[in-house]
């Protein structure tokens, strides 16, 4: 599978046990730079996620570097998908099996295509959403009321619940919990959806996953009720955290 930027990672061809067990990194993106970074490790047969957020500003060696050269891991994305990828495998000595990326116009096209999702605001909030044209230019802002709550949420409102935090939280670990809802939202949602739904999910979305992997993964899913366990990876090495504008921890 070739991804743009001329990056190239092996379509992954996978036997009946493997796809039973397996990881993807999934990578939210604005423009190149990477926004949020999750480790997703499945187990098909007891119906188990585990999401394991990647603070963004995680310092460590950068594979694509020269010498060992160190930089925040979200500068990954600025080199290459695979930059990304072969530093996370190093940094946690873990194996990546699959890759996914999304961006806002994906992200939208796929909540509106399943109809929405269910998320969770912790306040009432408004703020501005800048419709994209095909052609990468934006075409208008809107004004997007995201009401307090659990309810079933569009693509633009979920958009802008990630992307506007800010506005009832304090840092890096309320942007990482919304990102985690947004995943969890996602995958109930797409276990249920029809092939046609996981089609156009396949084509939103830049990866290495073969859609019949995606389609066998979605059938072994449906009528279960996943159960996600949510972590911090850390790693062995140097890492920073910021927890606060004040705080910061090794």
């Amino acid at each position: 599978f070739t991804f743009r930027r001329n990056i190239t990672l092996e379509t992954q061809i996978r036997n009946e046990e493997e796809v039973d067990s397996f990881t993807v990194l999934l990578s939210g993106v604005d423009g190149l730079k990477s926004e949020s970074l999750i480790l997703a490790s499945f187990n098909i047969p007891e119906a188990r996620v585990t999401l394991s957020t990647i603070p963004l500003n995680t310092y460590t060696v950068i594979t694509a570097y020269k010498e060992g050269a160190r930089d925040t891991i979200d500068q990954c994305s600025l080199i290459s998908r695979k930059a990304t990828v072969d530093t996370v495998e190093e940094l946690y000595g873990i194996s990546v099996d699959y890759f996914v990326e999304m961006d806002q116009s994906s992200l939208v096209s796929i909540v509106d295509g399943l109809g929405g999702i269910r998320m969770i605001s912790d306040i009432s909030f408004s703020a501005g959403y800048d419709d994209i044209l095909n052609d990468g230019d934006y075409e208008h802002t809107v004004r997007i009321d995201v009401e307090k709550g659990e309810k079933n949420r569009d693509g633009r409102e979920v958009y802008v619940l990630l992307t506007h935090v800010d506005k009832m939280a304090y840092g890096e670990t309320d942007h990482q919990k919304y990102c985690l809802a947004f995943v969890e939202g996602l995958l109930d949602a797409l276990k249920e959806a029809d092939n046609q739904a996981a089609e156009a999910f396949y084509h939103a979305v830049l990866s290495n996953m073969s859609l019949d992997d995606l389609e066998d993964i979605l059938t072994k899913l449906q009528g279960k009720r996943i159960s996600y366990v949510e972590s911090v990876l850390k790693g062995e090495e140097e890492w920073l955290y910021q927890m606060d504008t004040d705080t910061a921890r090794e």
